[in-house]
């Protein structure tokens, strides 16, 4: 065989075990820090009651979780257009009494100023996995 042809069998070869290799995991970014936290995504709700703030995480610009007690765990998911999320510092929320629930806003403070006022889009409670 020519030394060409199979530096170039070599050469696609690879590109195209590098492209499989690429595609192998669909799970976005967000749910893969989640399951290797040991959550995953469960029921959609529409609000979460007796809503308390006791920390949260951010996962990627529209993603975050909220911890609502040792054991509970909210994955909130925000609207287009809050590129504030990605780099919170602080989170607090405009709702309706102790309940947080779709459309309420969260106000995101970032650096380097103002909070952002960021629309909920969808709440899904976190499971243990394998659970």
């Amino acid at each position: 065989m020519n030394p060409f042809r199979s530096r170039l069998a070599a050469v696609i070869a690879a590109l195209v075990l590098a492209a499989c290799a690429a595609s192998s995991d669909p799970a976005p970014t967000w749910e893969r820090k989640l399951q290797t936290e040991g959550w995953k995504v469960g029921a959609e709700v529409g609000s979460v009651a007796n809503f308390s703030f006791d920390g949260f995480e951010v996962l990627d610009a529209t993603h975050l979780v909220i911890h609502s007690s040792v054991t509970r765990r909210v994955l909130v998911t925000a609207g287009p257009g809050c590129s504030e999320l990605a780099t919170a510092r602080r989170i607090g929320y405009e709702g309706s009494g102790l309940s947080l629930g779709r459309l309420d806003r969260l106000l995101v403070m970032a650096p380097p100023g103002m909070p952002a006022h960021c629309l909920v889009q969808s709440l899904h409670l976190l499971e243990k996995a394998g659970a």
